[in-house]
Order: structure tokens, then C-alpha cells, then sequence
């Protein structure tokens, strides 16, 4: 009974101490796959750090030798280098191809269809009205636009000018009504407009409105085009906004066109909505400007129009022969070349055309933008202008609605004055114009910034005009404007202090990813 008793009483060690050995075991087993998770992670983690920085390096080599602007470059490899586990990863992700190849073909393909339909103009015959600057002719024939001459040209200094016309033409529409504009938004402009085109679409027009799926995100719904559809209008968004990291989002349709018949076109800085004719002030006066084509002018701006709203159709071999040969000639002594850029350029179009104008200026040379951060290659034409005794004169807002760039734009100011290029910056408000004039003889105006954006990554649009009038117009818009502003000067420049002058210097480093 004893030997029962002591048993009893000693299995309880005995289970205590096997069931410690077994925790322990597992304890041990646990710290040993920890460990080994750990050490493995830690390797991992390490063969990551190594690819990071490999790729860091190797897009780093890749920017070097591609044909981008010296400022271009140092933008993307200062941060892939400062921060190379993230940088070379970012670069790939938002500079990856924009287009397959397959599809850049494809928009391509589209554009030649349309292009083959458009009568073919007379441009190779001489004309007095280039006043001797064929070059920018032949340079934009090269690309496939057409000079039309004796187009009547009207310029508009205010967009509100310019609504009155457009109003009256759209009710003028028989045959079809093209709109593609990078904002559209509700208000006094806009339904204006949409109570015309209504009426139109009910009496068979062909009413179409392409916009862009960024620049309309906050001022129409997603179910637009449905809503619009009720009415017999045709709608589509532009590339609509996705919310992942992609190239696409980038490359926004920033044009303003719109297409009467194939008889009228407007164009310029003027999107659709109530700021751009003071219903509604953010930035104080907002002043535009924009331009009305009546003539074979019309004919490109459709051109430009029917690419862009086919470009994701599968079959591009369509009859576009219907929408031209519609316009009456005019007979000014103006000529006209329209134009269009896109992301798909070999080289910036818009980029070229305003190098060429700088470089062929004689006299005086007149430029109004709202952001001013055009590369190297500009400022230094500008300068060797101004150097050359060419009057060479900048005007800018001084109210921005982006003050990152307006800050980037000022920057600029400091090496510009030093060659003699004048500056003034609109006090009403915000200036959105988009004019060069040079010579009282060529004129440029459309939806072209000076800035990358527009430049390099936005499909953009605009008008070569040669003619005296029309340069006139221009140039006495820009003169009235001058006394409204303020001309900077080297002065007040200096009163930057030194720690101004760091800030500048780092941000001028990545202007060109703004």
C-alpha cells in the first residue's frame, strides 16, 4: 500500500518533467524556425536591396544616354541615386513605354486614314504671305500638317469675346459639331453651349464632345456621356481616371477645339467652364485668349478631332471623306498651318515650333504663358535673341492657380533679365494665354504651355498664323496688357535672401518632373 502510495506521488514529476521536456522541445523548435525565417527574410531582403539598387543604377545609365535635355536627366538621376530602393523602381513604373508599339501603330494608322481623306492643299506653290519664313512651313509639312491660305482669322483677347461668336456658329451647324477640350464644367459657359447643342443633335446634327478623364474629373460626373447620350449626343472621356500608378495618367488630351462643318474652328487656352470668362474669379481677372479659323483651317482641326475620338476603335479603316471639302475659300492675305503634338512624337512638335519663331525673330518677339518652364534649349534662344538686339518680352501671371511652377517660372527670371529680356507679370489676376507674335508677321496661339507637360507629355494643339493682321491683333493685345502689369526688374530679385536662394536652386533641380 506504501509502494502504491509513493508511486503515485512520484508520477506527478515524472509527467511534469516529460511534459517540460516536450514544451521545451517545442520552444526550441520555434526559436529555430524563427531564427531560420529571420535569416531568411534577412537575405531576401538583402537580395532586394541588391536588384533595387542594380536597377537604380542601371536606369540611372539609361537616362544618360538617352537624347533628353541636361535638365531633364538631372531631375530623374539626383533622387534614383539619393534614394536608389525606390528610385530606379519609380522611374520604371512611371516611365515605363506610354504606348505599346503595337498600339502607337494603331493611333497612327487612324491619323494616316484621316489625313488620306483631307483634300490636298496647294502649298508647295510659293507664297508672299510667309514673309520669308518657309522654314517653319516646311518643317511642319514634314510632319504632315497643311498650310491653308487665305483663311479669315479672328483673335479673340478674352474668352468671353469669344463665346458670343462660337454661340452664333453652333447655331449655324448642318452636318456636325466637333468638341474635345481638356475641361468641361457645368455653369453659365457650359450650358450655354449644351442648350445649343441640344437643339442641334434634335435636328440631326452630329454632335460629338471628346474630354479629357483628368482634366473633368472634379466637374462631371463618370456617367456623363450616358446622361448626354439621352439627348443624342455622342460623349466619350478621354483616357478616364484610374486610380493606380500608370504612365497613362500622364499623357491627358489638353486641346481645345472645337469644329463647325468643317467650315469653322476655334482654338487657343480657353477650356469650357465659367472661370475662363470671370462668372466665377479664384485667381482674380482671368485673361485668355483663342482664335476663329474660317476656311481649309477647319478641315485639320477635324482631322485632329477624328483621330483622337477613334483611337481606341480596332478597325480605323473607315470613309472620312464625308466630313471634308465642305468650306468656302476666303481670300485674305492671311495663311494658316494647325498643328497637333503628341506623347507619340519622335520630338516635341510644339517644342520645335517655338525654337523656330525665336530663332527666325528680326524685331521683336512677344510671349504670353501661364507657366514658364520651357528647357534649356529655349531659355538659351531667348537669350541669344535679346543678346542680338532683338526686343525680347515675357509676360506671366502673377496670381497662379500653381504655385510650385509659379515659383519654378520666377526662378527663371534672374538669367533672362541679365541678357536683356523684359518681364512682366499680370497683377489683375491669372494670365492662361498661350501667344507668341514676332516681326508683325507670325503669330503662334493654341493650348501649348511652355512648360514639360505640355511640351513632352500632353496631346496639345495650336495655329501658325502669317499674316499682318493678325500679328497685329496680337501684338496690341500684348502692348495694352503691358501697362496693366508689372515689369520685374534685377532689384527686386536681389531682395531674395539666402535661404531663398537654396530653396530655388533645389527646386529648379526637378523642374522638369512638375
Amino acid at each position: 500500500m506504501a509502494n502504491e502510495t509513493d508511486k503515485k506521488r512520484k508520477r506527478p514529476i515524472q509527467y511534469y518533467a516529460s511534459t517540460l521536456f516536450i514544451v521545451i522541445f517545442f520552444v526550441v523548435l520555434e526559436i529555430a524556425i524563427l531564427a531560420t525565417h529571420v535569416l531568411w527574410i534577412s537575405r531576401a531582403v538583402t537580395v532586394i536591396n541588391l536588384l533595387l539598387r542594380l536597377l537604380s543604377l542601371l536606369v540611372t545609365l539609361y537616362i544618360v544616354n538617352q537624347n533628353y535635355s541636361t535638365a531633364y536627366k538631372l531631375a530623374w538621376c539626383i533622387p534614383i541615386l539619393l534614394f536608389p530602393m525606390v528610385g530606379g523602381l519609380a522611374y520604371t513604373i512611371a516611365k515605363s513605354r506610354r504606348f505599346h508599339k503595337r498600339a502607337t501603330q494603331h493611333i497612327l494608322k487612324i491619323d494616316r486614314c484621316v489625313l488620306d481623306a483631307m483634300p490636298k492643299t496647294d502649298d508647295d506653290v510659293p507664297c508672299e504671305t510667309l514673309y520669308g519664313k518657309e522654314n517653319i512651313k516646311n518643317y511642319l509639312k514634314a510632319r504632315s500638317f497643311q498650310m491653308h491660305r487665305g483663311d479669315k482669322v479672328t483673335y479673340y483677347d478674352m474668352a468671353d469675346k469669344m463665346l458670343k461668336d462660337m454661340l452664333s456658329d453652333l447655331e449655324s451647324a448642318k452636318d456636325y459639331i466637333f468638341l474635345e477640350y481638356f475641361i468641361i464644367q457645368e455653369g453659365v459657359m457650359w450650358n450655354s453651349i449644351l442648350d445649343v447643342l441640344k437643339r442641334k443633335a434634335a435636328q440631326g446634327v452630329d454632335v460629338r464632345i471628346l474630354y479629357d478623364g483628368m482634366g473633368s474629373i472634379r466637374t462631371l460626373p463618370a456617367s456623363y456621356p450616358k446622361q448626354l447620350a439621352v439627348h443624342g449626343i455622342k460623349a466619350k472621356q478621354f483616357s478616364p481616371f484610374v486610380p493606380v500608378l500608370s504612365t497613362l495618367q500622364n499623357n491627358r488630351d489638353h486641346r481645345k477645339i472645337t469644329v463647325i462643318d468643317g467650315k469653322i474652328a476655334y482654338t487657343g487656352g480657353t477650356n469650357l467652364a465659367d472661370e475662363y470668362i470671370n462668372e466665377v474669379q479664384r485667381y482674380g481677372v482671368w485673361k485668355d485668349a483663342a482664335i476663329r479659323m474660317e476656311g481649309g483651317s477647319a478641315e485639320s482641326f477635324t482631322r485632329f478631332f477624328l483621330s483622337q475620338w477613334h483611337i481606341k476603335e480596332s478597325n480605323p479603316d473607315k470613309d472620312f471623306t464625308r466630313f471634308f471639302g465642305k468650306y468656302n475659300k476666303q481670300y485674305t492675305k492671311e495663311a494658316v498651318i494647325p498643328y497637333a503634338c503628341s506623347p507619340l512624337d519622335d520630338r516635341s512638335c510644339a517644342k520645335e515650333v517655338y525654337l523656330q519663331v525665336i530663332q527666325g525673330a528680326k524685331k521683336y518677339l512677344y510671349i504670353m504663358t501661364p507657366y514658364f518652364i520651357p528647357g534649356e534649349e529655349i531659355i538659351n534662344a531667348l537669350k541669344i535673341a535679346a543678346e542680338s538686339g532683338v526686343d525680347v518680352r515675357l509676360m506671366t501671371p502673377a496670381v497662379s492657380d500653381n504655385k510650385p511652377i509659379h515659383v519654378v517660372s520666377r526662378s527663371k527670371y534672374d538669367t533672362l533679365l541679365d541678357s536683356g529680356v523684359r518681364i512682366y507679370e499680370y497683377t489683375p489676376g491669372f494670365i492662361h494665354s498661350k501667344n507668341v507674335v514676332c516681326d508683325d508677321v507670325i503669330t503662334t496661339c493654341g493650348s501649348v504651355n511652355m512648360d514639360y507637360r505640355s511640351l513632352y507629355l500632353h496631346f496639345e494643339c495650336g495655329s501658325v498664323i502669317f499674316g499682318e493682321e493678325t500679328a497685329k491683333a496680337v501684338k496690341d493685345d500684348f502692348l495694352t496688357t503691358q501697362s496693366i502689369c508689372h515689369e520685374i526688374t534685377k532689384e527686386e530679385l536681389r531682395q531674395n535672401g539666402l535661404f531663398k536662394r537654396i530653396y530655388l536652386a533645389l527646386i529648379r533641380t526637378f523642374e522638369p518632373l512638375l
